[in-house]
C-alpha cells in the first residue's frame, strides 16, 4: 500500500476494509468479519459513509451520503 498522510485512526480503518474485502485467493471474497462495525470519528471531525448500487439489467445506479459527528449523531444525508 502507498505511504500517505492518513491519521492513524483512518489507516486502521482502510486496513480493515483491505483486510476484509480482499480476494482470498480462491477467486471469492472473504466473508466481512462480524466485529467490523462503524466506529465515531475522532473529537471534532465528520466522518462520510457512502454506498453506492448498480442495476444492470436496467442501466440505473443510485448513490447514498450519510454525514455523522463525533458522537455519531447524523448532520446530513442523502441520496440520488
Amino acid at each position: 500500500m502507498a505511504r500517505t498522510n492518513f491519521s492513524p485512526w483512518s489507516q486502521r480503518l482502510l486496513n480493515d476494509y483491505v483486510v476484509a474485502f480482499s480476494n482470498t485467493g480462491n477467486g471469492r471474497r472473504a466473508q466481512r468479519p462480524s466485529a467490523l462495525r462503524w466506529q465515531c470519528p475522532p473529537d471534532g471531525w465528520i466522518k462520510i459513509n457512502s454506498n453506492d448500487a448498480i442495476h444492470p439489467s436496467y442501466g440505473k445506479t443510485t448513490t447514498g451520503e450519510v454525514l455523522r459527528g463525533d458522537k455519531g449523531v447524523v448532520v446530513l444525508r442523502f441520496q440520488y
